[in-house]
């Protein structure tokens, strides 16, 4: 018998490669700290509500992803419609982001260098992302970037 395998926290992602490894025949076993499973998506009772432990959501476009999702959590699941919005200089951003949108709020002038930023990214692609940074310059521009409409500070994301 084999050694088995430990996965550090019973979050999401800790779960689904427990159980995508004892469907192929690993001994596993998840460590957690907590009481129950879920991580930062679970949902706890408190009088009688169910609360959000913290934000979370699920998206995925790989079907495999979602079709596991679907298979574990069955009836459990709960799907809610929320609008997410970006919150840049007193003003709420539809997101995904909406080109006109920005036009329109931020001002020709001001997005002028985003745009071109914007299409210089699309027609130069750069090198794979080594973190989350480098994602979002790739994808969005430098430009857009820059303007920190993430408001945190990525550069000192996760390097290899």
């Amino acid at each position: 018998m084999r050694d088995p395998i430990y996965i550090l926290g019973a979050g999401p992602a800790g779960m689904a490669a427990a159980y995508r490894l004892t469907q192929l025949g690993f001994p596993v076993v998840v460590v957690e700290r907590e009481e129950g499973v879920g991580g930062l998506a679970k949902s706890i009772r408190y009088q009688g509500f169910i609360l959000d432990y913290g934000p979370h959501r699920f998206f995925t476009k790989i079907p495999a992803v979602l079709e596991l999702w679907n298979q574990v959590l069955g009836s459990e699941q709960v799907t809610v419609r929320r609008l997410t919005r970006i919150y840049y200089r007193k003003q709420y951003f539809q997101y995904p982001i909406q080109a006109w949108e920005v036009l329109r709020k931020v001002g020709w002038w001001e997005s002028l260098p985003i745009v071109l930023s914007y299409l210089w990214a699309q027609l130069i692609p750069r090198p794979a992302p080594r973190n989350f940074a480098d994602w979002v310059k790739g994808k969005f521009g430098t430009q857009l970037y820059s303007h920190r409409l993430w408001q945190v500070n990525f550069d000192n994301d996760y390097q290899e």
